[in-house]
């Protein structure tokens, strides 16, 4: 297999990988920045999976 045989098969592995949020498992959008940037679907989610919640901010 040649290295750029090799780099599609990766790139098409990925592009099979499910997009869900890493703290609920909700599906993302794969065309919404914040899904793609954070891999969770909101504030909220991120907060969670950081181990904040918003009574740290008051």
């Amino acid at each position: 297999m040649s290295d750029k045989e090799c780099r599609e098969f990766v790139l098409d592995d990925k592009e099979r990988e499910e997009f869900v949020c890493e703290y609920c498992g909700t599906e993302l959008d794969k065309t919404d920045e914040y899904h793609t940037t954070f891999r969770t679907c909101n504030e909220d989610c991120y907060m969670k999976m950081v181990g904040l919640s918003w009574s740290d901010f008051i």
